[in-house]
């Protein structure tokens, strides 16, 4: 079960994730959404995409 869920699991280029940070960041506000963005920002760091660290209201 592993190696399918592994085989389904959607992928993304650094690019697409700096666009989708820049497109969720004006959400930073809210828990979910926080959440979502830490758990991006951590992808796009592992793969070396420089992103503008957003950070709670």
């Amino acid at each position: 079960m592993d190696s399918q869920r592994k085989a389904m699991r959607a992928s993304v280029s650094g690019e697409d994730l700096r666009l989708i940070l820049r497109a969720v960041e004006a959400y930073g506000h809210n828990k979910d959404y926080r959440e979502l963005i830490d758990r991006l920002q951590h992808q796009a760091s592992a793969l070396g995409v420089k992103t503008k660290r957003v950070t709670a209201h």
